[in-house]
């Protein structure tokens, strides 16, 4: 069985799809209401930041852009985000200064 597909919006991606209905980013976001959506606490909250500023208030009233990103909201699964490394094992023919394997030759 196939695992159900996992999808990251950027805020500005969000944004423009609650504020401009049958834009490109309105049907990404339709589209990946079919999928499950992941965000972190601190893009909701740029979100509802972002959407809470005047100068949308010509697009779209602030209550409706509230309920918009309410909605959005509780359809996104919450994730926490890591501020830490993993420490990867170190590939054959790196050195300190590199993170990358050498290619071994002349490009």
């Amino acid at each position: 069985m196939a695992s159900a597909e996992r999808l990251v919006l950027d805020t500005n991606v969000v944004l423009s799809a609650l504020l401009f209905p049958g834009s490109l980013p309105n049907r990404a976001l339709l589209r990946a209401q079919a999928s499950q959506t992941l965000a972190s606490d601190a893009t909701l909250l740029e979100l509802v930041e972002v959407m809470g500023r005047a100068r949308f208030d010509r697009y779209v009233e602030r209550d409706l852009r509230q309920k918009l990103a309410a909605e959005y909201m509780n359809a996104c699964e919450v994730v926490r985000i890591s501020l830490s490394h993993p420490r990867l094992p170190r590939t054959p023919g790196t050195t300190s200064s590199s993170k990358w394997p050498s290619m071994g030759g002349p490009i």
